[in-house]
């Protein structure tokens, strides 16, 4: 939320605040879920072992995947603007999510099951889902077709 409340562009409403966050969250639910099981199904030969892995799976906890998406349209809308790294290191927007976005595709294609800097595992592929929602609602705006 921390991340959220410091990337939001204020000239948009709070509407678009709530359909970004929820339908990031819906996508990233989606995403992480069709992996899940194009991973364990592809892995697992034996229907009772695809039974049991898939029970084992770890659960996708947290809001990432709708953070992701607010972020995500904010840098395609401003993309020239600076983000403060670590609240100190100025870096260009676009290339903050420009190495966001790569750090989840390396962690997608090598993964889902690493753990994160906390020992949690981190559902990149959620991700992923979410920032595919805000770019989709970046387009969408551009063309006129969200009006605001």
């Amino acid at each position: 939320m921390f991340t959220l409340y410091f990337f939001w562009n204020r000239r948009f409403p709070g509407t678009l605040v709530y359909f970004l966050y929820l339908a990031g969250g819906l996508a990233g639910n989606v995403a992480y879920l069709a992996h899940e099981y194009y991973r364990i199904t592809s892995s697992a030969k034996h229907p009772w072992g695809r039974e049991v892995a898939l029970r084992h799976s770890p659960p996708a906890l947290g809001a990432s995947a709708s953070v992701n998406a607010s972020v995500i349209f904010n840098i395609l809308v401003s993309p020239q603007s600076t983000v403060l790294l670590y609240g100190i290191i100025p870096v260009p927007a676009f290339l903050f999510g420009g190495v966001w976005i790569y750090f989840d595709i390396v962690g997608a294609t090598g993964g889902q099951q690493t753990p994160g800097p906390s020992g949690n595992f981190v559902g990149y592929t959620a991700h992923l889902g979410g920032a595919f929602v805000g770019a989709l609602t970046y387009l969408a705006y551009r063309k006129g077709l969200l009006r605001f």
